[in-house]
């Protein structure tokens, strides 16, 4: 595997260079640049690693990965694993996006498909797309890690079947050795690979922009960055608005929509533009991709645990109809211990999923409380609001998220981290790249 080794550059900015490069925290870094170019010509901004070393201090990881110029980090670890180290709040505070996902670390016989399964890829694939580069990938032993970064990297550059077994011998990548995971990353690819002989891609209408990735960036160097610029919006909190679409539906597969984006327009929050993104109250899955399809919805996220909607149905459904399904389950806000699902880190996965999901989307909860809130996470961090500018929106009847003082608490510690960063000079999840793309002319409100 490849080691880094410290090469001073000058300093560029007003951070100072460090004087000795810090000793790398991290078990089997690897960082497949040079078998990536050779396959399709484009050198991965992302290296994956086993975990931190015996003894090292969650401090001097992040000062390592400061150092070279690293902005986002995804652990994918479990939290009962041994080596397990939780970067979040170090990294965090020091403008470092980190997000944990966990993968699983299995044992035993068995391919695990419950365990490893498409939808799980299909959202470590979108985090990792939308992420800030550089990006380091930690696990155990960078088995897992080097296995999903292919579900981004093969998305990002369209690569086939084909292409990613030449990279993945090329690279010497350590998951072929473990017939689980290398299973998963072929069924994901066949999946690729299907939808690319219809004529689709895997993860639907989306724009790589390269735009979250850091120019010349290399991880043998140190990296000196300027701070971030932030985009201060026009604020009136007394200002008249128009409100939000509601269409409450006598029929059908849906029992109620609601279309928040005329509302956050009317507020200058969106560059000028109405957002493509509506919340529904699924009344039953017979029927639904159908409805969804005939209003050209091209992606749903569905937020109800398989206890309160038989999910595999509408996700089996959406693909085939060529939407693409997203399942993050979130319980009830009014359920006991509830609060264990609703954390900052749940928050970070949800954002970029839904910033990552090609629009129109249609984003599914029980009476809309939890979509009201995943959609204000969303969107706050689409358009770097602050608080105050979210605490505005959220008046508007349609935004109930606030009826839940569970969720009222989720959204306000994320906006906290909003303010703390737009205070800093930075954005909340740092330069992310927004890869879900509109519908052009697209209306709410047709054949309702």
């Amino acid at each position: 595997s490849a080691r880094h080794q410290a090469t001073k550059l000058p300093q560029t900015s007003s951070r100072p260079v460090m004087a000795q490069e810090p000793a790398n925290p991290f078990m089997n870094t690897n960082h497949p640049c040079g078998s990536a170019k050779k396959i399709h010509g484009h050198e991965p901004q992302t290296v994956f690693s086993g975990h931190i070393k015996p003894g090292v201090k969650s401090e001097d990881a992040v000062a390592y990965l400061k150092y070279h110029g690293y902005r986002s980090i995804v652990n994918i670890q479990e939290p009962w694993e041994k080596e397990y180290v939780d970067l979040a709040d170090v990294s965090n505070a020091a403008g470092i996006t980190c997000v944990n996902l966990p993968c699983p670390k299995v044992d035993g016989e068995g391919m695990h498909e419950d365990k490893f399964t498409i939808n799980l890829a299909h959202i470590t694939g979108l985090v990792l797309l939308g992420l800030p580069r550089p990006s380091m990938i930690m696990c155990r032993s960078a088995k897992r890690a080097s296995a999903i970064w292919f579900f981004s990297h093969a998305v990002k550059h369209d690569l086939t079947s084909a292409q990613v077994m030449m990279l993945t011998a090329d690279a010497g990548l350590p998951f072929v050795g473990d017939a689980p995971l290398l299973y998963w990353v072929a069924r994901f690819m066949m999946q690729a690979d299907e939808q690319r002989s219809r004529a689709r891609r895997i993860f639907g209408d989306i724009a790589i922009s390269h735009a979250n990735e850091l120019p010349g960036w290399n991880p043998d160097k140190q990296v000196a960055t300027a701070a971030e610029g932030w985009h201060q919006h026009l604020f009136n909190p007394g200002s008249q608005r128009d409100g939000a679409d509601r269409f409450e539906l006598a029929e059908g597969p849906f029992s109620e929509v609601i279309f928040p984006g005329r509302l956050a327009k009317s507020f200058g929050y969106t560059e000028g533009k109405i957002p493509q993104t509506a919340f529904g109250t699924l009344r039953t899955v017979e029927g639904a991709v159908d409805w969804l399809s005939a209003h050209k919805y091209r992606s749903v996220l569905n937020l109800l645990p398989s206890d309160e909607q038989h999910y595999e149905a509408l996700e089996a459904a959406a693909r085939e109809a060529g939407l693409q399904h997203l399942h993050v389950p979130l319980p009830c806000p009014g359920k006991p211990g509830a609060a264990e699902a609703y954390t900052l880190n749940q928050a970070r996965v949800l954002a970029l999923c839904i910033l990552g999901l090609p629009r129109p989307l249609m984003i599914v909860s029980g009476k809309m409380h939890r979509a009201s809130a995943a959609w204000a996470i969303a969107h706050a961090t689409r358009y770097d609001l602050t608080s105050e500018e979210v605490r505005a929106l959220s008046l508007a009847s349609e935004l109930n998220y606030r009826e839940f003082p569970l969720l009222d608490k989720w959204v306000s510690d994320y906006l906290a981290l909003a303010d703390q960063a737009h205070g800093a000079g930075r954005k909340v999840l740092g330069p992310i790249d927004i890869i879900g793309q509109e519908l052009p002319g697209w209306s709410p409100a047709a054949g309702v």
